[in-house]
């Protein structure tokens, strides 16, 4: 089914692609041309900040009437659109938030726009970890007791960051941990960049969402689970909040293009105006097609579906999070039999958990017949048809309790010897990763998707996170190494030169003993 595209202009390249496969990832329009687009060539609305356009960056106009729209739809006191992604809000929050060379707890199952945003600011940050789950290899929630611990032994912490609902649909309880961080004068920041819809569904099908339960400040993509298109985002605000509304404006002035696309901004006036004058009927659609995928899917013998009552923590059901570790096969290798052989391309495919993604503008016959695919698959891997060997490779990976669960997608941090900005700005040396523990990293590694990090510069490299990264590299997920220089797919991971100047203490364990400062 996988064609060549090279050598074909960028347009023909992805019309072909996109006729390939049936889209089970973001994002969430699903392809599906609103009823306000029909017929409709964007460029047609490429403008410029052109008199009666307003301008994003001092809105007051046509621009500021629509983002006040969707505050109304959210329940926020303040909607910014933004054009550059999640990423230019978390940036913009992160800075707002917090001063130069200050700290913040994170959760460590955080996107890596987050630890970018600390190691530009120069911030000590101080990590949550997050539950296991109980089934499945996947975060489960931050708890709230640890986010009071961390307040207590770190009162100069001036924000929180979580990320909720995760990539794998799983959901913190939000409006517990925004009351301690109220009572303790913090801020609370929520990457629900996988939350555009929440807060929005009557039924209750779906959860409630962080603007509803008292977050300072939201950041979520449009594009992902609502009808933006890619790469819009939105920051909310409530004013509560100890953030001004200048501090947030200031942000993004610094991290925002300056030209921003008018197009994108109508993709996301127009998701919320979907939302505002259909919910109903679209929140109906998408939980029909997720029941359609449930019953099609049924009870499978290897392939594990993970809802609440395997993870034991409440989840958004847009996810569709299936672990492969019964089945003798990887994510990515399940993934490439959806895609070769039946023409589902998946979101996300890393170690043993695969993630499909659902969307508003989704068919619920196509959610129909993934289901049926998965049962197919899981008939052919019990042994009861021999169809599926032609359709890719199988190998061994770990089953449960070898190598298993959390440890191997997230790793508990090393001990952390000094900040990220200093790390990144330190002497470094290359090594292979078997020789590199006890080291200090001087670059960051990922496993992307979903791009939380499995090391952070500055931290000792532990066996934990060797371990971690080998067996998702034997599963065929990629792990990748940035930051001082990119060095993805050599083996080797970069650490800081022993005896190459000072680097200031700053940074702390999860335990809350203060580190070293010197590298070993």
């Amino acid at each position: 089914m996988e064609q060549n595209h090279k050598h074909l202009p960028l347009g023909d390249a992805v019309r072909n692609l996109a006729r390939e496969s049936c889209p089970m990832h973001m994002p969430g329009h699903k392809r599906a041309v609103l009823r306000s687009a029909q017929g409709r060539d964007f460029r047609e609305l490429d403008i410029t900040e052109i008199r009666g356009a307003d301008d994003l960056h001092r809105a007051s106009g046509i621009l500021r009437e629509a983002m006040d729209r969707t505050a109304a739809l959210y329940g926020a006191d303040r909607t910014w659109f933004l054009v550059n992604g999640s990423t230019v809000g978390i940036l913009a929050a992160v800075h707002a938030a917090v001063p130069r060379g200050g700290e913040i707890i994170a959760a460590r199952n955080c996107h890596k726009s987050v630890v970018h945003a600390v190691g530009l600011r120069g911030l000590t940050v101080h990590w949550v970890m997050p539950e296991e789950a109980q089934e499945g290899g996947i975060c489960g929630p931050v708890p709230p007791d640890s986010v009071s611990r961390l307040l207590e032994d770190f009162p100069d912490s001036r924000a929180v960051i979580i990320t909720s609902p995760t990539y794998e649909g799983v959901i913190s309880d939000v409006r517990e941990i925004a009351d301690r961080c109220r009572r303790a004068g913090k801020i609370l920041i929520v990457d629900e960049a996988h939350g555009a819809h929440l807060g929005l569904d009557k039924s209750g099908f779906f959860p409630d969402g962080a603007v509803h339960c008292g977050a300072d400040i939201v950041v979520q993509s449009a594009h992902k689970l609502s009808f933006g298109l890619t790469q819009t985002a939105y920051l909310h605000m409530n004013r509560r909040s100890p953030v001004s509304e200048e501090a947030i404006e200031a942000a993004l002035d610094i991290y925002e293009t300056s030209s921003p696309s008018y197009p994108l901004m109508i993709s996301m006036d127009e998701a919320a105006e979907e939302f505002t004058l259909r919910g109903d009927m679209i929140f109906a659609r998408w939980r029909l097609g997720i029941e359609n995928f449930r019953r099609a899917l049924g009870e499978p013998a290897l392939l594990r579906l993970l809802g609440e009552p395997e993870i034991g923590y409440l989840q958004d059901p847009s996810k569709l999070v299936i672990n492969t570790s019964d089945a003798g096969i990887s994510a990515p290798e399940l993934a490439g039999i959806l895609r070769k052989k039946y023409g589902f391309e998946t979101e996300m495919a890393c170690g043993n958990i695969l993630v499909a993604m659902t969307g508003p503008g989704g068919d619920p016959e196509d959610l129909r017949r993934f289901g049926q695919v998965l049962h197919e698959i899981d008939l052919d891997l019990s042994g009861r048809s021999c169809d599926i060997e032609a359709a890719a490779p199988v190998s061994p990976v770990p089953s449960r309790g070898e190598n298993s669960g959390r440890a191997r997608l997230l790793p508990p941090p090393g001990e952390a010897v000094c900040t990220i900005a200093a790390a990144l700005e330190h002497p470094f040396r290359e090594v292979r990763m078997e020789e590199a523990e006890g080291g200090v990293l001087a670059e960051y590694l990922w496993a992307y998707p979903p791009g939380i990090p499995l090391g952070v510069p500055g931290e000792r490299v532990t066996p934990e996170l060797v371990t971690a990264v080998r067996v998702l590299e034997a599963s065929g997920t990629e792990v990748l190494r940035t930051g001082n220089i990119d060095k993805s797919g050599t083996g080797c991971v970069l650490l800081l030169c022993c005896g190459q100047g000072s680097l200031p203490a700053g940074s702390t364990s999860p335990s809350g003993q203060n580190p070293s400062a010197g590298i070993a």
